[in-house]
């Protein structure tokens, strides 16, 4: 890794107040591909090793965009779950994959706390389960994509959208995409038959290509099965 992809930028914890330098990835990165799950792919470096900042003092974790953002009522939560307790784990710098794992068990710890919406907590999941890939460890991949699948469901049956960047197509795709991924094709093809059975929005060729792609998987996967049960 090439440390002028990362740098340091000073930050306040919300919760102990005190100082820290977090990492971050540099702007413009080389995009090289992206894995059907939305997973992207980088040349040189993994952002996604860096995108939960973790302060080194009291132990709080949250990814970028939600790190700051807490109520009293959620900053009372978690000073009481971090009462005397000793963290002493400090993330600056380049990370492992074992460290970008065990920054994401603290920050699914503190949004399952702080009672974070049900997308934001399927992401930090389906991310797990990404690196796991990469680590290849297969049943614990399967965990968190089983997980991550039940919060986007959740999320898309009561979050307003756009959720994030996420259009409700996009939702469906990955939501289908995962139950694909986990073994329940039957639903992944419920799910689909939203998109393809449905009318083509402005915007959304591409994900409407990537449905009928994952469609006609799915479709294989069924009669690879049903001419193996007639053999």
């Amino acid at each position: 890794m090439q440390k002028k992809q990362i740098y340091e930028t000073e930050k306040d914890c919300p919760i102990c107040l005190g100082k820290f330098n977090a990492t971050r990835t540099r702007v413009g990165l080389r995009l090289t591909g992206m894995d059907p799950d939305f997973r992207m792919r980088y040349e040189g470096i993994e952002p996604m090793f860096y995108l939960i900042w973790v302060c080194p003092h009291c132990g709080y974790a949250a990814q970028e965009d939600s790190f700051s953002s807490l109520s009293d009522k959620a900053r009372t939560v978690v000073l009481k779950a971090l009462e005397g307790k000793t963290v002493g784990l400090n993330l600056l710098g380049e990370r492992t994959l074992e460290q970008a794992l065990t920054s994401y068990k603290l920050a699914l710890y503190f949004a399952e706390l702080r009672s974070l919406p049900a997308s934001k907590i399927g992401g930090l999941y389906l991310k797990m389960a990404w690196l796991y890939r990469d680590k290849q460890e297969a049943e614990l991949e399967q965990v968190c994509l089983t997980k991550a699948t039940e919060y986007y469901i959740q999320a898309y049956s009561n979050e307003a959208f756009p959720i994030g960047k996420m259009t409700e197509n996009t939702i469906i795709y990955l939501v289908a995409n995962l139950l694909d991924c986990i073994g329940e094709s039957k639903q992944a093809g419920t799910w689909l038959s939203k998109i393809i059975g449905g009318k083509k929005k402005s915007g959304e060729v591409r994900l409407y290509t990537m449905a009928q792609d994952l469609w006609h998987r799915i479709k294989s996967k069924r009669d690879a099965v049903g001419l193996t049960n007639q053999e």
